[in-house]
Order: structure tokens, then C-alpha cells, then sequence
């Protein structure tokens, strides 16, 4: 006899059913334990999405991604922010604005990892993700540094570079919501690949601080 028939649970003719209907119980119960790899998957995706909501929050101001389409502080870098890092890097001849480090390579390929574009209000903004006056020539070193500053230095040195009324400008505009369409952003992307020939071609004749013109 077993537990069923032991409890008075299959009396009568429908014993047979209800014995089923707990046979198909355990068996579901079965496949809903917490195994080894279930746990091991289930952890997985917890961090992913940790990581992702970590990357989002606190990577807004942090270096950028290298190549197109790098996910990098949960943001996904694309031709637009390529074309504009090679345009903040060209204009200031691949020096950096903070300690002066100058990059040679970078100064005679157009190509270097040595020097960054550093956004100082995070790349999330769209208003200013493209901005001039938001983006600066850095460092590794320098960007780091500026990427950690908690104190307001990067704010001083910012207002201190732009000017107060240029300064108030760019947050006023850092403020404001911006969305672009598709086509709003190959105008855009257009614009900027414009600018950059035409930087090059200045390029072989003039040096120092070359500046560009934002798209809006």
C-alpha cells in the first residue's frame, strides 16, 4: 500500500486519477528545483543587468568607447560619436588641454589612443552629446583624472576655459531635452564628416587650436 492508499486518498474508483494527478505534481516540481545550473544562469543574468544599470548610472562623464558601436558606460557608441572624438582631437592637433601632452602619432596618422574625447556632461545628454564646447581634448592620464574629480575641479576648469557666459550656455543647454530622428542624425553626421575634411585641408597649412561648427 502505498502513501496515497495509506492516507485514504484512492479510495473508491477514482484513486487511479488522483494517484496521476500527484504523479504529474512531483514531476513538475521536479523540473522547478533549484539546480546547479539553474542558479549558475540565474546569477548570471543578475549581473548582467547589475552591471548594465552600474554602467549607466556612473559611467555618463567616463572614457569612451574605441571602436563603433562599443557599449561603453551602458551607452552604445556609433559614427556620430567617432566622427566628432577625431573632430575634438584634430581641432586641438592631438594635444591634451589639461598638461599639454602632445601625441605625435596621432598628429601624423589622424589615429591614436593616446589622447580622448572627454565629454564634461555625460554622453547620455543628447543636447551636448555632440556639443564643441562639451568635448575636450584629453589625456588618458588627464581624462581619468577628471573622470574620478568629485571636488568640482573639472567644473573650475571648464568655466575657467569657456568662460562664464559660454559656461551657463552649455549647461542651460545640457538642461534641455533633445531627440533626433534617423534622418535628423545623418544630417547630423553628415554635417560633421563636412567639417572634418575641411579641417584636414586647414590642417596642412595651419597649426594650433583649429575650431568647428556645431551642427545646431
Amino acid at each position: 500500500m502505498n502513501k496515497l492508499a495509506a492516507a485514504g486518498l484512492l479510495s473508491g474508483s477514482r484513486g487511479p486519477e488522483i494517484e496521476r494527478k500527484y504523479i504529474r505534481m512531483d514531476r513538475i516540481i521536479e523540473k522547478k528545483r533549484w539546480t546547479p545550473k539553474r542558479v549558475f544562469w540565474l546569477s548570471a543574468g543578475v549581473v548582467f543587468i547589475a552591471a548594465v544599470l552600474y554602467g549607466f548610472i556612473f559611467g555618463g562623464c567616463c572614457v569612451n568607447g574605441r571602436e563603433k558601436g562599443v557599449t561603453w558606460g551602458g551607452i552604445k557608441r556609433d559614427k556620430i560619436d567617432a566622427i566628432t572624438s577625431d573632430l575634438v582631437r584634430e581641432r586641438n592637433e592631438w594635444t591634451c588641454q589639461r598638461c599639454s601632452f602632445i601625441c605625435p602619432d596621432g598628429q601624423a596618422a589622424g589615429k591614436s589612443r593616446r589622447v580622448e574625447n572627454s565629454h564634461f556632461i555625460p554622453r547620455r545628454h543628447q543636447a551636448t552629446r555632440y556639443d564643441p564646447d562639451n568635448c575636450d581634448c584629453l589625456c588618458k592620464k588627464c581624462h581619468q583624472y577628471f573622470t574620478e574629480d568629485n571636488t568640482g575641479e573639472y567644473a573650475a576648469w571648464k568655466r575657467s576655459d569657456l568662460g562664464d557666459d559660454r559656461y551657463d550656455a552649455l549647461i542651460k543647454r545640457g538642461q534641455s531635452i533633445c531627440k533626433r530622428t534617423k534622418a535628423e542624425k545623418e544630417e547630423l553626421y553628415q554635417h560633421l564628416k563636412a567639417q572634418m575634411h575641411y579641417m584636414q585641408r586647414r590642417r596642412k597649412s595651419e597649426t594650433g587650436w583649429l575650431d568647428f561648427v556645431a551642427w545646431d
